[in-house]
């Protein structure tokens, strides 16, 4: 799905990287899980391992680190500002957005971006709430309007939509309802500017065809109707049945980066290169599970089993027109 070290371009990655969480107690958040003194003995070398395991992973897509990257389930500034200091990121000369959100656990989204490459120029967070049960807190939206070297301007939103912890029918409505919080959000752009560049990525936990995706929030397959404004690159991938994360020996396909058609024409300015979406599924990433007899994501825990893993997700890319970076 990949070929690591030998891609060339500009890579804009995305990755949830599962429970990165420093060792302090943030008494404003359910942290406990990921203290020294808890039962998962989340001491500092745990922490700095998963720390350069992160960056591994970011710094071996390419032969050259990606100029965007969102993130997801990350705790704080501190862990992001350890993850652009590693040996691995530090030449990149990382900033990144981020904001604390109302989830109960203190998992956000965040943005780095090389300072070489792209300069924000706004961002905010799109917070998530439900009419259905407005007691519920979970992670906002990240949005960044920011400029690329080429003065192009584009519009990105990191998205980690709810779970379906609860079950697939019994949580869509979530689901349902951040997709139309996001292309409210976005239709909002496109009035002022109907060729403005959108770029989404995240962990939606649906699939490409799922109703929030290609319905509410109207990503089409390239080869759609072509009515649509949003391009979904990960379809291509989706209909060969891989996917970013595997539960109980099924994989799905929940990691995606969709685009709008602006951002994939021909025309001159910013692009992404067609078909170029790809999975990061190198060898080291993986381990075979003992009960499905298959290669899997290799997490960090399984329940509070240290296995010293990268994340139970796989990170996905697109790669940028180098034109476009001078």
């Amino acid at each position: 799905m990949c070929d690591l070290l030998s891609a060339g371009g500009k890579k804009i990655l995305f990755y949830n990287v599962e429970n990165l969480f420093d060792t302090r107690d943030d008494p404003e958040t359910l942290d406990n899980e990921y203290l020294p003194r808890s039962a998962k003995k989340w001491d500092k070398t745990r922490y700095h391992t998963k720390i350069n395991h992160i960056s591994k992973v970011i710094g071996a897509v390419g032969n050259d680190l990606p100029v965007i990257v969102g993130l997801t389930e990350v705790e704080n500034n501190d862990v992001l500002s350890d993850l652009c200091h590693t040996d691995y990121l530090r030449s990149g000369d990382y900033g990144f957005v981020h904001y604390d959100s109302m989830d109960e656990r203190g998992i956000d989204v965040a943005l780095l971006f090389r300072q070489e490459y792209f300069h924000p120029l706004t961002s905010q967070p799109i917070p998530l709430t439900f009419p259905f049960d407005q007691e519920d807190r979970t992670r906002d939206v990240l949005y960044v309007k920011g400029q690329f070297r080429g003065e192009d301007t584009v519009h990105i939103f990191v998205n980690h939509w709810p779970s379906r912890r609860e079950g697939v029918m019994e949580s869509e409505p979530r689901r349902t309802q951040a997709a139309r919080t996001v292309r409210h959000f976005m239709d909002d752009i496109l009035i002022k500017d109907p060729l403005a560049k959108i770029l989404l990525m995240g962990d939606f936990n649906d699939l490409p065809d799922s109703y929030s995706l290609k319905k509410i929030l109207g990503a089409e397959p390239k080869d759609g109707s072509g009515k649509g404004n949003l391009v979904n690159l990960a379809y291509p991938l989706f209909r060969k049945r891989v996917g970013t994360i595997n539960h109980r020996g099924r994989w799905h396909l929940f990691d995606q980066i969709i685009v709008s058609r602006s951002l994939i024409s021909t025309g001159t300015g910013l692009s992404i290169l067609p078909g170029s979406f790809r999975i990061v599924d190198a060898s080291w990433l993986m381990f075979t599970h003992p009960r499905y007899h298959e290669k899997m994501p290799n997490k960090t825990y399984s329940g509070n089993e240290y296995h010293g893993g990268y994340s139970d997700h796989l990170p996905v890319y697109v790669t940028v027109n180098e034109q476009d970076m001078e």
